[in-house]
């Protein structure tokens, strides 16, 4: 029965969609007799992304597929009230509260749960012409442009018969180029500042200042949180991300595989060769670009107001603010079948 009630809810909601968005507006008086009947939802949508009770139900609840899709929908029933900052801080709560109970501080935002999702998806309201691809572009292209050059440092990796002073020479001759392209990316990052998205100083402001909360040294959730989630995913597939036009081939993937590890273990500040061992050939550099890392993160950390929004924030269309409350009110009618699980997440 419980199912046949969740599988209906669906069935509704989908109907809805598909009325909402059949015919289109004729007129604007018709416009504004949509919005009117629309505006009946958003009390509960404005409820739905700034209260912590229904925010941490929908937490606990959500299942891992559906991650993307929920937090999609709430950012943009967010930005249709202009209280992002109340959907993220309440979320980013949540997330802190949840794994510094489990004594478990490195998995915060890095797994797949809905406050990583909902950080991810409001970072990347602004296009990836306005700023990661004049970011990257040229770096990324200078990186792969040599296939000559290897960046490769893991003894394990490099192909051919070597004595172990041949492979000692061309290990460290592999780091140099490995530093030099690590080099390129952070001077583009330090260079371009100015530049970065407002949606993102707002995500990473909040990181901030939830890890103060907690009693945490900010800065690794920031780093981490920028590096890993932000910038990675756009060095390691520039192609796929829109960066550059041509696929690359598995060399050049590597190249910019090892300089994502390094940016990333350069930000969290953890103790080089930890996971792999090969790493700790890059400390010096780590160390010596510390204290430029570290004026990064802080001067992004700043609070955002002093900063104009270099990108228009989204704006639901009616079909689509339906969707994002009906997709959220799936998941709490879920839960109200459910007495027990509910009862967990009340105060």
């Amino acid at each position: 029965e419980k199912r046949r009630i969740v599988c209906v809810w669906f069935w509704v909601v989908e109907w809805v969609m598909a009325s909402a968005s059949s015919e289109p507006l004729r007129n604007a008086s018709d416009a504004g007799s949509h919005m009117d009947e629309d505006s009946l939802y958003f009390d509960f949508l404005s409820l739905t992304v700034t209260d912590s009770k229904y925010l941490n139900a929908l937490y606990n609840v959500v299942k891992r597929m559906d991650t993307v899709d929920v937090a999609t929908s709430l950012v943009s029933g967010a930005a249709a009230l202009q209280c992002e900052d109340s959907l993220l801080k309440e979320l980013l709560r949540i997330e802190f509260s949840r794994f510094c109970a489990e004594d478990n501080m490195n998995a915060i935002l890095r797994g797949h749960s809905l406050a990583t999702k909902v950080v991810d998806a409001l970072s990347q309201h602004t296009p990836n012409e306005f700023y990661l691809k004049p970011l990257l572009k040229d770096a990324v292209q200078e990186i792969i442009a040599n296939p000559e050059e290897s960046y490769e440092i893991d003894p394990e990796k490099i192909q051919g018969e070597h004595t172990a002073e041949e492979l000692e020479e061309l290990l460290n001759s592999n780091l140099q180029c490995l530093l030099k392209g690590t080099q390129l990316v952070l001077d583009q990052m330090f260079s371009q500042i100015d530049t970065i998205p407002y949606e993102l100083r707002v995500t990473v402001y909040h990181i901030y200042l939830v890890a103060e909360e907690f009693h945490l040294e900010p800065l690794p959730y920031v780093g981490g949180f920028v590096i890993l989630r932000f910038l990675n995913p756009f060095i390691v597939m520039p192609d796929q991300k829109g960066i550059i036009d041509n696929m690359l081939k598995p060399d050049q993937r590597r190249k910019l595989m090892l300089v994502s590890k390094l940016l990333q273990n350069v930000s969290n500040e953890v103790e080089f060769g930890e996971k792999e061992a090969f790493m700790k050939r890059a400390k010096v550099f780590a160390d010596e670009n510390a204290e430029s890392i570290n004026w990064y993160l802080r001067e992004l950390s700043q609070n955002p107001q002093k900063f104009s929004r270099g990108w228009n924030p989204i704006i639901l269309s009616p079909p689509l603010s339906l969707r994002a409350v009906a997709l959220v009110a799936i998941y709490f009618d879920f839960l109200l079948c459910f007495p027990k699980p509910l009862a967990l997440f009340q105060y």
